[in-house]
This record gives C-alpha cells, sequence and structure tokens, in this order.
C-alpha cells in the first residue's frame, strides 16, 4: 500500500486558496467524494461496520497495544503537570467548596471529576472514501473507548467532510466542531490532539495558541499525535520552517516516535508522541519569544484549508 505523496491545491470558500498535504489516494478519494454528499446509495449501518472492522483489526494489533501504553504514560506525566499547575491556583476556592461541601453533607468530592480528558482530531480526511484516513478514524474510536472512563469528549474537524460523515461521527456519538480554527484550539483541560500527517502550519498553529496563554501554562496540557517533529527537522530547510513552522523549530517538545508495526504501513507512519516536560519550564520559556506572536504565513507556503 505505500504510496508517493504530493502537494495539492484547493479552493475554499469565496475562492480562497489553501493546500493541503495527503496522499495521493487521499487526494483521488477527496475529489471523489465531493459529490457523495447527495449519493443516495450511501448506507450507515454498512459503512459503521466497515469501520467497526477496522477498529476491531486496530485494536487487536500489537501496535495498538505498545502504542496506548506509550499513551498511557504521557497522560499519567500530563496529569500530574496538570494537578501540580491547578493545584496552586484552586486550593484557596476547592478549600471553600470542600467546606460548603461538608456543610451540606456531601463529602464525595472527586479529584478525577476536575481533570477529563478530552480527545481532539483534525486533519484525518474522508473516511467513507479513503481507507487511510478510515483506519486513523478506527484508531481514534479504538483509544476513545479504553479511555471511555477519562474521555469527556471527542471532537473532530476537517473542512472536508461530507455530510454522510458528519452522521457517521454523530453516530460514533463523536462531535464536530463548528468552525475551521486551522488548529488554533486552547487545551484547557487535559487533551490527546491527533493530528495523523497534517501540514506545516497546522501544527505550528496549534502550539503558537497553547504557547501565548499566560506563562505558556496550556503547552503542558497536551499530548499531541502526529507527524514526527525530529524528521520535520531533519529533512526540510530551516529557511522554510521559519516560514510555516517557527514554533516546531524552537525545538522545546519532548517526542517518543511510534513503531510502525501495524499491518498496513502507511497508515500510521512517520508518526510520534509529543509534550512538554514540566521538569524544563523555565527553558522552554526562554526558547519563546516574550510576546508569542500569531504566525502569519505567506500563501503561497501555508498548508492549511482556509474558512
Amino acid at each position: 500500500m505505500a504510496e508517493s505523496e504530493e502537494f495539492i491545491v484547493v479552493r475554499g470558500r469565496r475562492g480562497k486558496k489553501g493546500i493541503k498535504f495527503r496522499s495521493k489516494s487521499k487526494v483521488a478519494h477527496a475529489q471523489e467524494s465531493i459529490g457523495e454528499e447527495s449519493d443516495v446509495n450511501f448506507n450507515l449501518d454498512s459503512f459503521t461496520k466497515r469501520l467497526d472492522s477496522c477498529k476491531q483489526e486496530i485494536f487487536m494489533s500489537d501496535f495498538f497495544s505498545r502504542t496506548y501504553e506509550q499513551i498511557l504514560s504521557c497522560l499519567n506525566e500530563m496529569y500530574d503537570r496538570f494537578d501540580k499547575h491547578s493545584t496552586s491556583e484552586k486550593d484557596d476556592s476547592a478549600s471553600a467548596h470542600r467546606n460548603n461541601n461538608r456543610s451540606q453533607g456531601n463529602t464525595c468530592v472527586k479529584a478525577e471529576d476536575e481533570r477529563k480528558l478530552h480527545i481532539l482530531s483534525y486533519g484525518i480526511g474522508n473516511f467513507t472514501s479513503c481507507l487511510i484516513a478510515r483506519y486513523q478514524l478506527a484508531f481514534l474510536l479504538a483509544l476513545r473507548d479504553k479511555l471511555e472512563s477519562q474521555c469527556s469528549a471527542c471532537e473532530l474537524f476537517d473542512p472536508v467532510f461530507t455530510i454522510h460523515e458528519r452522521d457517521v461521527l454523530a453516530a460514533y456519538k463523536c462531535e464536530v466542531s463548528p468552525r475551521n480554527e486551522e488548529g488554533k484550539r486552547s487545551c484547557h483541560v487535559p487533551t490527546i490532539a491527533f493530528m495523523p500527517h497534517c501540514g506545516k502550519a497546522l501544527y505550528n498553529n496549534f502550539l503558537w495558541k497553547n504557547a501565548a496563554s499566560p506563562g505558556s501554562a496550556l503547552l503542558f496540557n497536551f499530548l499531541l499525535i502526529g507527524n514526527s517533529f525530529d524528521n520535520m527537522l531533519q529533512r526540510t530547510p530551516t529557511r522554510q520552517l521559519e516560514k510555516t513552522a517557527n514554533y516546531v523549530l524552537k525545538q522545546y517538545i519532548r517526542e517518543i516516535q511510534l513503531d510502525n508495526s501495524f499491518t498496513h504501513k502507511d497508515i500510521f507512519n512517520d508518526l510520534a508522541l509529543h509534550w512538554f516536560p514540566l521538569s524544563q519550564h523555565s527553558s522552554i520559556l526562554s526558547k519563546l519569544d516574550q510576546d508569542c506572536e500569531e504566525p502569519v504565513y505567506e500563501e503561497s507556503e501555508v498548508e492549511l484549508i482556509r474558512s
């Protein structure tokens, strides 16, 4: 299933031009799926059975078992960071809250209620027509199921989603973001951001938005699963990264590359876990611009489908 890759130019609303990084199979399937919204032959039940089959294949794989253990380890570290950062801010209010609950006879205030996990995904693509995207969605759903007791929401967005794909996501109790944020999402709660094979600017926007928080505190609230930043830095000229991935270029993130042992090698290739170690908070802040300016891209350089 190995395929070559290419950059494609697409036109969005009002003729705006953007670029999205896709494999050739995703390009072809995305182009075919433009007319799918009016395809009366689409059967939701039939498709969910195919998706469930992919999810079961993912779930039973050694790749998923190993990746889940790595994710769990990172999550535990992230929860510790989140708890430590939140404790100093919440001590006074929490004490008052506990006293109020005790006065009302309620002593069952659970700490885990304050650290529910949010799963967020950008750029999966047209999963009803593209097998790569379908397996990536199946992975996300399998992960959500494994983390069910911790997960409070599972939210996805891709501007190419069709009506049928939105129906599929609703059937799996997933939310679809109402607007194209271009990756600019603040992680106020512990978050897994699943962004497989996305463009550099999307990762860059996501990093910027959380770096721009007071004290860059939100950088420590997420685990990002996406293209290896280490490989990106090795393969891409610095002058290009300065234009499209200046926050990736700062090299202040920790990375574990995923072992691409799944049966189909072009689904999870070049992916890695990325997170920020709290122990390096001071070093991270020293590498960030004090004002954390919002990235601005040349139209010829950007790898985004704009709203």
